[in-house]
């Protein structure tokens, strides 16, 4: 709990250094499926913390130990982050697996926890690929990021969209959640210096 708190109080090292203490507890617990989700969170709270190479890795153990349980929602959702710190890190073919996994399982099941998200950086990709169909899935999902005030895919459909202003001016609801970096679309697009018109 304190973890989360820090994360999205935006002390993110302070959320790396409790959620760490938390996961380790639950390793030596034995609580795998608790590990296993609690390493998820850890992966994130260390990407925002500057720290995208060991965020990766982490996220990847997570979906191993989430898998080992069962627990394939969880391996999902760590799925869907993995793919959004490998598309910021520039890896784009494991980026473009990990979530592709994870939108077609999300599809079949009907939905789950940051579906959207997936199938956001999905379609992000495949219009950076050229993909004529993505315009107008991004436009959908930007419509049920905003009825649903999902701050995060509206970033990154903004970006893909390439109005990266708006998605700059959506920022500030989202940094809890993703940082610049993770807009891998940002600069895809002119934007309008700060402070200027």
């Amino acid at each position: 709990m304190l973890g989360e708190l820090a994360r999205v109080e935006h002390h993110f090292d302070d959320a790396v250094l409790y959620i760490g203490r938390a996961a380790r507890t639950s390793g030596r617990l034995g609580f795998q499926q608790t590990e296993a989700y609690q390493l998820s969170s850890l992966g994130r709270a260390q990407c925002q913390a500057g720290d995208y190479e060991t965020g990766a890795a982490t996220l990847e153990l997570a979906i191993e130990k989430a898998e080992a349980t069962g627990d394939v929602r969880l391996a999902m959702l760590a799925r869907v982050h993995l793919g959004r710190v490998l598309r910021a890190l520039g890896r784009i073919a494991p980026a473009r697996s990990a979530l592709a996994t994870a939108s077609a399982w999300h599809r079949d099941a009907g939905g789950g926890e940051q579906a959207a998200l997936g199938e956001c950086l999905l379609a992000a990709l495949d219009a950076r690929d050229g993909d004529p169909g993505a315009r107008a899935r991004l436009e959908a999902l930007l419509d049920a990021a905003r009825r649903d005030g999902d701050a995060p895919v509206e970033v990154f459909a903004l970006d893909a969209l390439t109005r990266s202003e708006e998605a700059d001016r959506r920022m500030p609801a989202a940094a809890h959640f993703i940082t610049e970096r993770d807009r891998a679309d940002a600069d895809s697009a002119p934007r309008t210096p700060a402070g200027r018109t």
